[in-house]
């Protein structure tokens, strides 16, 4: 097979895919598929890297957003816990009572209550998204 490949030349080349149109064809527009699906496969790799890439912000920005509410809300919470437990220590029942409001209004609040609302304006390239601090 060796001794074949080194006694083609260019001229041999010529001859037979002359010859051989049909043949000659259809090698043509099999090495312009694979280009063109290289080509293709080149913007899909890209385009992937840029959705995973996306997503990752996405994610990193939920998940941000997210331990920012949870933790006001531990902040909050321990907060009125240790005014609880001064209020226990000197069994002053209005400092006990308005402790226990507190944590009872934070605790039945919902940190994430707009988390749709959030989630839509994420998959939606059109909105921005207004962080209120």
């Amino acid at each position: 097979m060796k001794d074949l490949i080194k006694g083609i030349n260019g001229q041999d080349v010529l001859k037979f895919m002359s010859e051989n149109k049909d043949i000659a064809h259809s090698v043509i527009d099999s090495y312009n598929t694979i280009q063109k699906n290289a080509s293709d496969l080149k913007k899909l790799e890209m385009e992937s890297k840029e959705r995973i890439t996306m997503i990752t912000h996405k994610y990193q920005l939920v998940r941000d957003i997210l331990a920012a509410a949870y933790g006001e809300r531990f902040k909050a919470l321990n907060a009125h816990y240790k005014v609880l437990d001064m209020a226990l220590e000197s069994d002053d029942r209005e400092m006990i009572i308005s402790s226990l409001k507190s944590i009872s209004s934070i605790v039945q609040t919902n940190p994430i209550a707009d988390f749709d609302k959030l989630k839509s304006i994420l998959n939606n390239d059109n909105e921005t998204l207004q962080l209120d601090f």
